[in-house]
């Protein structure tokens, strides 16, 4: 599958939040003709630790929306899922859980980054 540029990887719907990720995935699942081999991925990690700071509204906006989605090939989404479950050596923590760590836009760049590095989208 040749790079896209991100814009491309979104599903063609309007944008709209979801209290949960379940929610998000099946309309999704229901409003786009999603081809075999591919799969629906977070940009943002949906795995986001508990904070004061991420607030239901949060969620909604950045993480369980339409927006927040990339479709890809199946097997680039698991080489990305494979990558954020390995954990650094020098700290012991899981890729993601460090990642979320910083602030949602850094964690969205960090996620186009590696879409971008597995080949799925262009700059």
């Amino acid at each position: 599958t040749p790079r896209r540029p991100m814009e491309e990887l979104r599903p063609n719907v309007q944008r709209r939040g979801f209290d949960t990720s379940e929610e998000l995935i099946a309309y999704l699942n229901a409003n786009v003709d999603k081809p075999p081999g591919f799969e629906w991925h977070h940009v943002i990690p949906e795995d986001q630790p508990e904070s004061d700071w991420l607030t239901d509204e949060l969620k909604r906006r950045y993480i369980n929306n339409t927006s927040n989605i990339a479709l890809i090939p199946t097997m680039k989404h698991m080489v990305i899922t494979a990558f954020m479950n390995s954990k650094i050596k020098a700290t012991g923590l899981l890729r993601r859980e460090a990642f979320a760590l910083y602030n949602l836009d850094t964690q969205k760049r960090i996620g186009e980054f590696l879409l971008t590095l597995t080949g799925c989208a262009t700059w």
